[in-house]
């Protein structure tokens, strides 16, 4: 139906797009959990000198 070359061409074109996509989609993934591990981290911190303030009023 097609040419030979034309096809693999094709192919490699897709699967070329779907590598592209899929490591668009990792990086944003990743960059989004070290987002979400920093803000918890952060909370975490907040909610460590809470604890230490409370402890330091404690007589």
């Amino acid at each position: 139906m097609y040419p030979d070359n034309v096809t693999n061409a094709s192919k490699e074109f897709c699967n070329r797009i779907l590598f592209d996509a899929f490591f668009i989609f990792l990086k944003k993934y990743l960059f989004f959990q070290g987002v979400v591990s920093l803000l918890k981290c952060k909370g975490n911190l907040r909610k460590g000198k809470e604890v230490v303030n409370y402890a330091d009023t404690k007589p």
